[in-house]
């Protein structure tokens, strides 16, 4: 076992590497046929997301519903924070959001290697970490349409930098109040209370209960008009930029020329939707359960590794998962290069698939799609997410198995 960190080793580079030769060969093949492509669905539609949230934030500020936008569709809380933007000019808004989402994203990232790494400045890693931002097209999504997910990557790498540090009453204060902003702003951040519980950090997840609570009521009258508009939103499931396990299962479980391009379908929905969703309970319970037992040995890893593995969780809850959510699995880029330092050589195995689902959630799908006129390159993104937690699932078997094998 290898007691610190090793400044060779590739397996991080070798991700950013991998997204650089992935973009160069759709390049290449887009020169070679001929073909236009660029690496969102469509440039006008910059800031389109962003528009969206001044909107509803101005029809809040007129005492009207902030979802008669029918795009809108997050809670409450996020119509609140892009008030300040509802009377500047919207082209001014959205560079300056542009440039706060790109910085909420930078500060993240590093936090989740301050989380991992707390003694050790790792240049490679973060050589790598930058590359990979770059290159990647969840990060270019996010950016492009300007929705909040880069805040909400900001609030659960505090909160998880807060709690990796010595547990103190302030400390579990400050990133329980992240973490409930982050629910609020999008729900999908609940999951993080999983690995909280499983950590037996109890200060911890009752503060993030009670501020969420709090952050709530603050705006109590809207949220019976959030939950009804977001039952109408999930009826409208498309193919195109979704990352949520029901669309990384429906290439598997219906032949291919019953998908429609129209973003419809010919077959049940609902039905494969229950049964994405019970897969998706099957997966984090067995997560839950093996992370249960590794906690109770004296070498169990700090609260930012159990809590990482959790991140992939957030981003493929069926059916409301789109690319850009994957810029949380960048953290995951930190979570492979601290496996591969301290990881025993048996299960190496596994943290390079770990490694290869991480490449595939960042792979440019919309231009391999815009390149190629084949569908199947909009589940690539939900297959690496998918490839991701079966790894590591199957990585925390192996050492649930054999107390040597697991790294501290």
């Amino acid at each position: 076992m290898i007691s610190k960190p090793d400044p060779d080793a590739p397996l991080s580079l070798l991700v950013a590497l991998a997204l650089v030769v992935t973009l160069a060969v759709i390049n290449l093949a887009g020169l070679t046929a001929r073909t236009p492509f660029t690496s969102v669905d469509n440039l006008s539609k910059f800031g389109y997301d962003f528009n969206d949230f001044r909107r509803a934030a101005r029809n809040l500020l007129a005492g009207e519903d902030p979802w008669s936008e029918i795009r809108f569709v997050t809670p409450p809380l996020s119509a609140v924070i892009a008030v300040p933007f509802a009377e500047v000019h919207p082209r001014n808004a959205r560079s300056i959001f542009f440039a706060v989402n790109a910085a909420c994203l930078t500060l993240g990232v590093f936090l989740y290697k301050s989380a991992l790494f707390p003694a050790h400045r790792e240049p490679r890693l973060t050589f790598a970490l930058l590359m990979a931002a770059l290159f990647s097209y969840p990060v270019a999504f996010l950016l492009h349409r300007g929705n909040i997910d880069g805040l909400v990557f900001l609030l659960v790498a505090f909160g998880i930098r807060l709690s990796s540090s010595p547990p103190g009453v302030w400390r579990d204060v400050l990133a329980a109040v992240a973490f409930a902003v982050a629910v609020n702003l999008k729900l999908y951040p609940v999951v993080i209370l999983l690995p909280i519980c499983i950590a037996h950090r109890w200060r911890l997840a009752g503060s993030t209960l009670a501020s969420a609570v709090v952050v709530a009521a603050l705006t109590p009258g809207l949220w019976q008009a959030y939950l009804g508009h977001l039952q109408s939103r999930l009826e409208i499931f498309h193919l195109q930029e979704n990352a949520s396990l029901l669309n990384t299962l429906i290439p598997i479980l219906v032949l291919p020329n019953h998908l429609t391009l129209n973003l419809r379908f010919l077959y049940d929905l609902e039905a494969l939707t229950i049964i994405a969703g019970a897969l998706y309970a099957m997966l984090l319970i067995m997560s839950a359960a093996l992370d249960l037992r590794l906690a109770r040995r004296p070498n169990a890893p700090n609260f930012a590794v159990l809590a990482t593995f959790y991140l992939p969780f957030m981003v493929m809850v069926p059916r409301l998962a789109y690319h850009y959510v994957l810029v949380h699995l960048h953290a995951s880029v930190v979570l492979v290069h601290w496996l591969q330092t301290r990881a025993h050589r048996s299960v190496r195995a596994y943290v390079v698939s770990m490694s290869v689902g991480v490449v595939l959630s960042q792979t440019q799908a919309m231009a391999l799609y815009l390149v190629t006129g084949n569908p199947l390159a909009h589940f690539i993104p939900g297959t690496g997410v998918l490839l991701l937690v079966v790894a590591g699932l199957l990585l925390r078997f192996k050492m649930a198995g054999n107390p040597q094998l697991q790294p501290t």
